[in-house]
């Protein structure tokens, strides 16, 4: 499971960090779903915009040349 947690962004603008970043890199060779759980809060409205999606670690990550990229 992983959780970002946001401010005054959008909860997609986060899941595209997490994927850019590659911060599931650590769990390269687990090879079931995670949790990707994104909160952002507006401090403006006071309201928070929650996220929670399952992935495949592999699909959020750059394969390296030959491994599925072309």
């Amino acid at each position: 499971m992983l959780i970002e947690l946001k401010w005054d962004k959008s909860a997609e603008s986060a899941i595209r960090q997490i994927k850019s970043r590659e911060y599931l890199s650590v769990l390269k060779d687990y090879e079931d779903n995670v949790l990707l759980i994104v909160v952002n809060y507006d401090r403006d409205s006071k309201r928070h915009e929650c996220v929670i999606k399952t992935e495949k670690v592999a699909d959020t990550l750059r394969l390296p040349f030959g491994r599925g990229q072309k």
